[in-house]
């Protein structure tokens, strides 16, 4: 959750220039889980990265965590353009760019790279239309808690950016 909130805070200042309005809400007193910091720091990123890209000048984002039964789950909600019907079975897809008139030109990598990183974690992404207007997308993760053999919390690899996190709120 602090984790979380540490890269929502990263957008503050982009989010005050703009005049959007950034909500961090949380459903969950305690979260311990598993998971690789710099892959989860680059799906938070790029969600939120686009979130306030294809927003609108007073538009807003919000951002919900929550635990879903054995899932973590986040949510990054905006009031932007949308995903048209008709490109959201291809966004995951590498290179895609939908036909959206924006300013903003991107590589089409970002949304492959967000869900190979989801999948990495055996988690689910989705997007779904945000009601008047913008787009949801919904990170799903198992919360994966690894134990040694004295019954106590460890990294789920050697690797130095995979970190067990004990957030409260």
């Amino acid at each position: 959750i602090i984790f979380v909130r540490k890269i929502c805070e990263q957008f503050r200042f982009y989010a005050e220039s703009r005049g959007i309005q950034m909500n961090f809400k949380i459903n969950a007193s305690h979260l311990e889980m598993d998971f690789d910091q710099a892959k989860m720091r680059r799906i938070v990123m790029n969600l939120l990265s686009n979130a306030f890209k294809y927003n609108t000048t007073k538009g807003r984002v919000d951002i919900l965590i929550e635990r879903d039964g054995p899932m973590a789950r986040i949510e990054v909600a905006d009031t932007g353009i949308g995903i048209k019907d008709k490109d959201k079975p291809h966004i995951f897809d590498r290179f895609f760019q939908g036909d959206n008139h924006t300013d903003y030109v991107g590589s089409g990598v970002g949304l492959h790279i967000v869900k190979e990183y989801v999948t990495m974690h055996h988690g689910q992404i989705q997007v779904a239309d945000n009601h008047p207007k913008g787009s949801v997308f919904i990170v799903t993760i198992p919360i994966q808690i690894s134990l040694s053999a004295s019954g106590t919390a460890s990294a789920i690899s050697n690797d130095s950016n995979t970190k067990k996190a004990i957030e409260d709120t």
